[in-house]
């Protein structure tokens, strides 16, 4: 309690300095502010208003004079519409003045407000002269110099006294400046005398009180450190039993995600486990369809919709990683109060599959050879079925008969047993959506598969052309005396025999 009530006077003695300091500032500015206000907007705008008076007061002494000396009415037409915006602006800069000149300039002013009625309506009539070509128009001209008042120097006056003024102004605003100046820098050395000093006894304090503080929690590090330790020792042991196993175990939490926990076998094959990323990409980094088909078979694993037996058994099963295949099982997580809902136990078995993949391969092979020596020329008919249809797949365009085509392979292919060749039509079919047709590779693919199902039984398909024919050997004894007999024969296909033996 002592230490919080001394952390809080601390902050109460800095924010109070800087308060002080922030409102002498404030008050300082407020006060130039006001101050240069009243030089921009009084002593100067007064100053233009007087210079531009006197401006356009001598526009108009120019304006008259050209009046005079221009050759005749049209070219005078213009000056008379200059001469009266100049008469307008004229008393608007004289009004100007009026709404901010100190009351000692009234009497000034005025006698300017007479000087430009008597100025104006003499003009008029010089201008009336000049029109008219009346030799007197100069002579009218030359009264302006007779009024009584001398706007000049009534404006020259006026100029004066508001430079005087405005100087008079900008020293004392930079007074101002001044003052507020050495207050602020006062007021906030002070205050920053007061902060350092409370805040040094406070902090000597607090330092004490710390002092005490880490003094009653080296017990509570100590004991904490001998239960990390144990706990680390216990993780350590559980991960060792994990990776003996030797498989891949992946922690999956209900959204589908990862949650960061995995065996070495599972960092091996899929990599890092990364908390939070997708339990589907990382499994099928890959495989769209895999990755799609695992994330909506988690998703209903979770639902509880269906039973989780059959849910998981529709799930995937394997993942190819290259030439590595590797199997997944699924197992649920009971205990609610940890985010891991679903275990992933992924198991290496590209042996098992290396070696179904060769019992199969030689069962085709034994089969093969069966159908082959039982009837040589139904084989040989059913090889180049296929090889045509497959060559014909591979050109076609219309998507109906393409899936014709290799529903006819599918078939032809069962029936003699090649039901590795079958399986792959089949994957072609799955894919062919809509109006697709069966990609180049594909068809490659399918080709290539066929082809070394033949060469591996190259060597007994040996006199398989068109032009051999099996006879029997008695049927092929009879047939050289016959033809003895008829030396002259000469009708007929030849044809090469084959003895049968």
């Amino acid at each position: 309690m002592k230490l919080t009530l001394r952390f809080v006077v601390l902050v109460i003695a800095l924010l109070s300095a800087v308060v002080a300091s922030a409102t002498a500032g404030w008050n300082a500015l407020g006060r130039l502010d006001g101050a240069l206000t009243t030089v921009v907007s009084s002593d100067m705008e007064r100053l233009l208003a007087i210079t531009h008076t006197r401006r356009l007061f001598r526009s108009m002494v120019v304006l008259e004079r050209d009046y005079l000396l221009a050759a005749s009415n049209d070219e005078r037409k213009p000056m008379d519409g200059k001469m009266a915006k100049s008469a307008t602006e004229l008393l608007e800069q004289i009004e100007k003045y009026r709404r901010l000149m100190p009351k000692e300039d009234a009497a000034a002013l005025e006698s300017i407000v007479g000087v430009r009625a008597r100025w104006l309506a003499l003009s008029e009539q010089v201008r009336d002269a000049a029109r008219r070509g009346d030799p007197q128009a100069l002579a009218l001209a030359n009264q302006h110099n007779t009024d009584p008042v001398s706007w000049e120097a009534v404006i020259g006056t006026l100029v004066k006294a508001s430079e005087t003024r405005l100087a008079a102004q900008a020293e004392a605003t930079h007074v101002g400046f001044r003052t507020a100046r050495t207050t602020l820098l006062w007021v906030s050395g002070i205050a920053a005398l007061f902060a350092v000093g409370l805040g040094g006894v406070i902090f000597f304090g607090i330092r004490r009180n710390l002092n005490q503080v880490e003094e009653l929690n080296s017990n509570l590090e100590q004991l904490v450190r001998v239960r990390t330790e144990a706990l680390a020792a216990r993780e350590r042991s559980l991960r060792l039993v994990l990776d003996s196993t030797g498989d891949g175990i992946i922690g999956v939490r209900a959204d589908g995600t990862l949650s960061g926990g995995s065996s070495a076998a599972a960092q091996r094959w899929f990599g890092a486990a990364v908390a939070g990323k997708s339990a589907a990409k990382y499994l099928f980094p890959n495989d769209e369809n895999g990755e799609l088909f695992f994330a909506i078979s988690v998703e209903q694993m979770f639902e509880g919709f269906m039973p989780w037996d059959v849910v998981a058994a529709q799930a995937p099963r394997t993942v190819r990683l290259g030439d590595q295949v590797v199997e997944l099982e699924y197992k649920p997580v009971e205990d609610q109060t940890d985010d891991v809902r679903l275990l992933v136990v992924a198991r290496d078995v590209t042996a098992r599959v290396v070696s179904e993949h060769a019992e199969q391969a030689a069962r085709e092979q034994h089969g093969l050879v069966a159908r082959l020596l039982a009837d040589k020329q139904g084989f040989a008919a059913f090889v180049k079925d296929v090889e045509n249809l497959i060559q014909t797949l591979g050109v076609e365009k219309d998507s109906v008969a393409a899936k014709r085509y290799l529903h006819t392979v599918k078939g032809n292919v069962a029936l003699f047993g090649l039901g590795s060749v079958a399986s792959l039509c089949h994957q072609i079919e799955d894919q062919l959506d809509g109006d697709v047709l069966p990609s180049a590779a594909a068809v490659a693919d399918l080709s290539a598969l066929f082809s070394s199902k033949l060469k591996s039984i190259e060597e007994f398909l040996t006199g398989l052309d068109e032009g051999v024919v099996e006879v029997e050997t008695d049927d092929h004894t009879a047939l050289i005396r016959t033809q003895r007999l008829q030396r002259d024969h000469r009708h007929g296909r030849s044809v090469e025999l084959v003895q049968v033996v």
